[in-house]
């Protein structure tokens, strides 16, 4: 054999053995490669839960049997205004923002592969805008997340009018304003007569570029942008009626035909979101105004309803729980950094359509039977005080003082009738809000009639309404809050990203003025001594503190005001005579050191609670624009519910009647003092109560204005009542 020949044959050896080893290594590099978790964000804005649950859309109906369904909060910063920017971007950076942006100008850059570059052409004057408005969080917080974590993402899909809708561009860029892979272009649009602007999605380009994003990229969006534009037809070219459903409908039918095909592709390591950003506002669920529809489909996941720590609401999540979401999916981290909300998680419901869509049912039940109770509450507080406290002006409203007391009792009888109303019917009057309203309005009457036929039985009918709703609230708020959040006055309002869970600021003032008048009437009325009061005081305030702590829901505040009352319940009753400023700013400072300390050390141990949260952005972020933005977050509320009806001027009027008493009454706050010092002195602990629950909470005017109730509703009983200001003993009627 020549020389020539064995170095040919060496070389097919050779040949044959490197590919031989390539395909041995190509395999389990393809294996690895097609094991690789990837997550898929398909966007079909402006639609409602039930614009999915009408059925004749099999693919949405079989990811929502098959996977996790809930309603996502897309509100942003803002409460008034609200624009599709602020939307995307909310999600895009993790933390709600508004700006008032008129559009995103997104457009295709160089290839990159079968597809583009995308970049922002505006991304400087949004980075600007961000860097001045919300210094202390990212823009493109998810793409720069990507970046950190190796992960490649993705953005195909377009939502065009007659101008650029291309905001789901600020879900994938980096801080640069870029991303990576995608298609944003006119190219993904056909020419449709019959749809709004005469055009609608390319679904065949579109799922040719969303296969090709997977196939190289970790986290793809997709933009299916047809229901976008029926709903700026609807704002802008007047679409309604017929032709809107007709449009809306034919939009939807496209959108799932393209699931459907979508799904086809899918493997078991795929993660599908289907979110609308957006509320689509054209009515379709009345009483809805931010709560859209949410699916978590994978192909190994059970049927389920979504929830997660933000909102702790079986159903229900927030448009800042996006990110952390699919972050948990693609990475190993146990949590990722920088994100305001918290990864949804999937509770298994083989009914979940029907649980979530009678969660929405139970919401817009609530938010309206909310303004109906709140209307009662100060309908009868007006005419109570009117009542009981005119005659001081040489005035009557009424002849029959019992008519004031029954007013006053009907305020505080409120509370219980509504919660024991709404827990005992829980979902079976959901439709008929008011029917719930009427036989709250009914069961506090019957509670006035029945305990105001004297001022003896009035003062102990007052004394068991607020035991009873004392009791009712911490038994509830200590075992996981599952009815007082479900009763009018214990919701916060979910649509307006409100506090999802725990104890909201009405019940925070119902529930610490309910229990000091509570206590202290017991305390005198069975003449217990000094040291028993202090034991029976401390006992019946630890679990109230307990039930006010963030981890059981309530605020920073919350917690501050219950532990500042509870001492200043204990000063109240060492000493014995007027509580001194000085002493109650200390006490004050002291609880809030403590709390301080509690928050630090919950920020040492994994952050649960938001003071934990706030205090770690604190310290991680810098203390100086952290703390002004938290600052400027709470003065914003704090001036919103200062200049919004009726808490405020319930307060105001309730403060006004306490000064009138206590300064230009004195003589007869005394004699009121002689047959009851330790009523007169809750008065006080009441007083100084609400002052701090005012101070330490955004929305402390609501608190502090329905905890002042139980001190304005007994003074006036006490003071009162006919044109010689009879003062009533709980042992006869004596002229004054």
């Amino acid at each position: 054999m020549s020389g020539n020949e064995i170095y040919r044959k060496s070389i097919v050896m050779l040949l044959g053995i490197t590919v031989f080893i390539a395909a041995f290594a190509a395999a389990p590099a393809a294996m690895a490669d097609s094991g690789r978790k990837k997550a898929v964000v398909l966007i079909i804005d402006n639609i409602a839960l039930r614009d999915l649950s009408g059925g004749g859309l099999p693919n949405f109906s079989k990811i929502i049997e098959s996977g996790g369904l809930g309603l996502m909060n897309t509100r942003v910063e803002s409460y008034t205004g609200r624009n599709r920017v602020s939307a995307y971007l909310s999600i895009g950076m993790g933390v709600r923002t508004y700006l008032d942006t008129p559009e995103i100008n997104a457009e295709n850059g160089r290839p990159a592969g079968p597809l583009y570059e995308v970049y922002l052409e505006n991304a400087g004057d949004l980075k600007q805008s961000v860097s001045r408005d919300y210094p202390n969080y990212v823009f493109g917080h998810i793409g720069e997340t990507a970046e950190q974590y190796g992960l490649k993402t993705a953005l195909v899909g377009n939502a065009d009018t007659d101008r650029a809708l291309r905001e789901a561009a600020l879900l994938a860029v980096d801080n640069n304003g870029k991303i990576k892979y995608g298609n944003v272009s006119e190219d993904l649009l056909i020419k449709d007569e019959s749809a709004p602007w005469g055009r609608r999605t390319n679904s065949d380009r579109l799922l040719a570029d969303a296969l090709a994003a997977l196939e190289t990229c970790d986290l793809v969006f997709i933009d299916f942008g047809d229901t976008a534009r029926v709903y700026e037809a609807q704002q802008r070219l007047g679409l309604k009626g017929g032709k809107f459903r007709e449009a809306k409908n034919r939009a939807l039918h496209n959108a799932d035909t393209f699931l459907g095909r979508f799904l086809g592709e899918m493997d078991d390591n795929t993660l599908l979101a289907v979110i609308t950003p957006s509320p689509p506002g054209d009515g379709t669920e009345k009483g809805n105004t931010t709560l859209t529809p949410v699916i978590i489909y994978g192909r190994t996941l059970l049927p389920a309803v979504l929830t997660s720590g933000t909102t702790k609401r079986i159903g229900l999540v927030a448009n800042i729980d996006i990110g952390p979401t699919l972050f948990d999916w693609l990475t190993d981290a146990e949590s990722v950094q920088g994100f305001i909300g918290e990864k949804i998680t999937l509770l298994t419901d083989n009914n979940n359509l029907n649980t979530v869509s009678d969660n929405l049912s139970r919401f817009i039940h609530l938010n309206r039977s909310r303004y109906v109770v709140h209307g009662m509450y100060t309908l009868l507080l007006v005419l109570s005080l009117s009542a009981m406290f005119l005659p001081l002006t040489g005035k009557k409203l009424f002849n029959s003082p019992r008519v004031g007391r029954a007013a006053a009792l009907m305020v505080l009888a409120l509370p219980i009738a509504s919660f024991v109303v709404y827990t005992v019917f829980n979902g079976v009057t959901t439709q008929r809000y008011y029917l719930d309203a009427l036989m709250t309005a009914v069961l506090a009457a019957v509670s006035g009639i029945i305990f105001s036929g004297n001022t003896r039985r009035t003062l102990a009918g007052m004394a068991v309404l607020g035991m009873v709703t004392a009791v009712f609230m911490v038994t509830d708020l200590l075992t996981g809050y599952r009815y007082v959040i479900d009763t009018p006055l214990g919701f916060d309002n979910v649509f307006m990203g409100g506090r999802y869970y725990g104890i909201n600021n009405d019940c925070m003032g119902i529930l610490l003025g309910s229990s000091v008048f509570a206590l202290f009437y017991v305390l005198e009325k069975f003449k217990v001594g000094r040291y028993l009061r202090l034991f029976l005081v401390l006992a019946a305030f630890i679990p109230i503190i307990l039930s006010q702590v963030p981890g059981n829901g309530s605020n920073v505040g919350g917690t501050i005001a219950a532990m500042s009352i509870a001492i200043i319940a204990l000063m109240a009753l060492i000493s014995g005579l007027p509580l001194k400023k000085r002493r109650l700013f200390a006490a004050i400072l002291i609880v809030f050191l403590v709390e301080l300390f509690i928050a630090y050390l919950d920020y040492l141990f994994g952050g649960r609670t938001h003071a934990g949260k706030v205090l770690g952005a604190l310290i991680s972020q810098g203390f100086g624009p952290k703390f002004l933005e938290v600052l400027l977050a709470k003065l914003r509320l704090f001036a919103i519910t200062l200049a919004l009806p009726p808490w405020n001027i319930l307060f105001a009027l309730q403060l006004y009647v306490y000064y009138i008493m206590t300064r230009k009454q004195e003589a007869l706050i005394m004699r009121v003092g002689e047959h009851h010092p330790l009523l007169l002195r809750s008065f006080e602990v009441i007083f100084y109560g609400g002052i701090v629950a005012f101070l330490f909470n955004d929305t402390g005017l609501i608190a502090t204005g329905l905890m002042f109730t139980y001190l304005t509703m007994p003074m006036g009983v006490l003071a009162v009542e006919n044109q010689n200001l009879c003062v009533y003993t709980c042992k006869q009627k004596q002229r004054i």
